[in-house]
């Protein structure tokens, strides 16, 4: 940043935009919070929402990446550098 001099000053100052959604992402887990303790066991009945979504992520993000990593592969015009990043990757 500059001081009113329009030199740099030594101090660096970290911006970040957020807008609201962290206090909407606040208030949906205490209002979840809520719900929990007022409503209590008959929750449990919906839990296999919760799962099935996870399962449905679990179930996207493998071709995702798959998809991601072949089009960055087939987008490279030189194939001794994908030789060297895929021998690199190999073992993991």
């Amino acid at each position: 940043m500059c001081n009113k001099n329009g030199y740099m000053s030594n101090e660096v100052i970290f911006q970040i935009k957020l807008g609201k959604r962290p206090r909407l992402l606040l208030m949906a887990a205490i209002m979840g919070l809520i719900v929990g303790v007022i409503v209590g066991e008959p929750v449990k009945n919906i839990a296999i929402l919760g799962e099935i979504y996870i399962a449905l992520l679990k179930f996207i993000i493998g071709p995702l990446v798959f998809l991601c990593i072949a089009l960055v592969a087939m987008s490279m015009g030189d194939l001794v550098k994908l030789g060297k990043i895929f021998m690199g990757v190999l073992p993991y």
